[in-house]
């Protein structure tokens, strides 16, 4: 029987306010090829739970979605934000703070003192419309580990210049041959006669049509 694949990234997110960041974040690392455990259902229960704690335990890299008030309630203990950031934090999970533009920025003042270590960590910016892109690919490019760094292809980042290369150098030698071959091939036709009275009857057939054209618009004019 096949296993699923590991889970390279989690997602920690608070549903109120960040559900939609945290969607965007997916689907972008999704398109660049990265299994990424995102909780969609918010109904918890033992299996599930058990779910959580071994996506983050096959993460190479939490996620932590740092939308306005997320993480308010973490002085709770039984909120689940916080058990997941904990789990992370035991397990020694590279955390990567995120803040999506508009967001308050850093950390709150009163947090879980579990959660110190968080402090002093770099928090990435998220930018939203045309720069959501260029803003995610710094994000990538700056706390990914190089050989762990994915482009929208799903290769490895090291490998997306050269295959541009390459798929554009064997589409101009395709291009050529075409032009190539087209070239000689009508060279080939002019060195015939027929080619020749082919083309003065298909000239007079055209002529033909144009002055029987005309006829029939005099008459009816």
């Amino acid at each position: 029987m096949n296993e699923l694949p590991k889970y390279e990234l989690f997602i920690s997110y608070r549903r109120d306010g960040g559900v939609d960041y945290a969607r965007m974040i997916y689907l972008e690392l999704k398109g660049r090829g990265y299994n990424t455990f995102f909780d969609y259902n918010s109904l918890r229960d033992g299996k599930f739970n058990e779910g959580i704690f071994r996506a983050i335990d096959e993460c190479r890299y939490f996620i932590l979605v740092l939308s306005t008030g997320a993480l308010d309630r973490c002085n709770n203990e039984d909120d689940w934000v916080r058990h997941e950031i904990e789990y992370a934090l035991s397990k020694n999970k590279t955390i990567i703070p995120v803040c999506p533009a508009g967001s308050a920025r850093g950390f709150p003042e009163k947090m879980p003192e579990s959660f110190e270590p968080l402090r002093n960590i770099q928090i990435s910016m998220l930018l939203m419309d045309d720069l959501f892109e260029k803003s995610f690919d710094k994000i990538v490019e700056d706390r990914f580990d190089a050989k762990f760094r994915k482009d929208k292809t799903g290769l490895p980042s090291q490998s997306i210049g050269s295959a541009v290369h390459n798929m554009i150098e064997s589409q101009m030698k395709a291009q050529g041959a075409v032009m190539a071959a087209g070239s000689e091939m009508t060279m080939r036709l002019m060195k015939k006669p027929l080619f020749w009275v082919l083309l003065l009857v298909s000239g007079l057939a055209v002529w033909g049509l144009i002055m029987w054209g005309v006829v029939v618009a005099l008459r009816h004019g």
